[in-house]
């Protein structure tokens, strides 16, 4: 697996990082609002930040980078433009049952995720079922900490094979 950490940052430096394309790559995005790269601990700043340290460092540490807008919103909107022309919108309410909620009214079209404990998704879940939405994981496999995928049965089958093509329930 390979991590690699995209940081905000101003510099004088050309970018060094090698941007070769490597198959079956795993690429971890991080977007930190108002935050200065130079108070990170691996950008030589004070502040202890271990994760994000160990991140940098077994990864791809960006020292510049170009922000396409000057206001987060847009400059996020911008970033995530990579994944628009596969999907028509993405979205996060803050809690899974709420996610699973909005699937079963029709507000968005599906959901997906890893790592949910059995309480993230119960009462959601429920819900969604019964408003005939299917909500399974991948490979036949029951909803579970490994996947969850919410949508109705006419998305259902091609979120699901786009999500066993992207093998997205691998890794922690």
């Amino acid at each position: 697996m390979v991590k690699i950490g995209f940081f905000t940052a101003c510099s004088r430096q050309p970018p060094q990082a090698d941007l070769t394309s490597i198959a079956a790559q795993n690429v971890l995005l991080i977007t930190i609002d108002t935050l200065r790269a130079d108070a990170l601990g691996s950008y030589g700043g004070q502040a202890a930040t271990p994760a994000l340290d160990r991140l940098a460092a077994e990864g791809v540490r960006f020292t510049f980078a170009h922000a396409h807008a000057v206001t987060t919103l847009s400059a996020h909107a911008s970033i995530l433009t990579g994944l628009l022309p596969r999907v028509r919108d993405i979205r996060r309410y803050g809690a899974a049952s709420l996610d699973l909620c909005a699937v079963a009214e029709g507000l968005v079209d599906a959901y997906y995720e890893k790592g949910l404990a059995a309480w993230d998704m119960a009462a959601g879940g429920l819900i969604a079922l019964e408003a005939g939405v299917l909500v399974t994981g991948l490979r036949g496999a029951p909803p579970s900490s490994v996947m969850v995928v919410a949508a109705p049965p006419a998305i259902h089958g091609p979120l699901h094979d786009l999500l066993v093509e992207l093998d997205a329930d691998s890794g922690p």
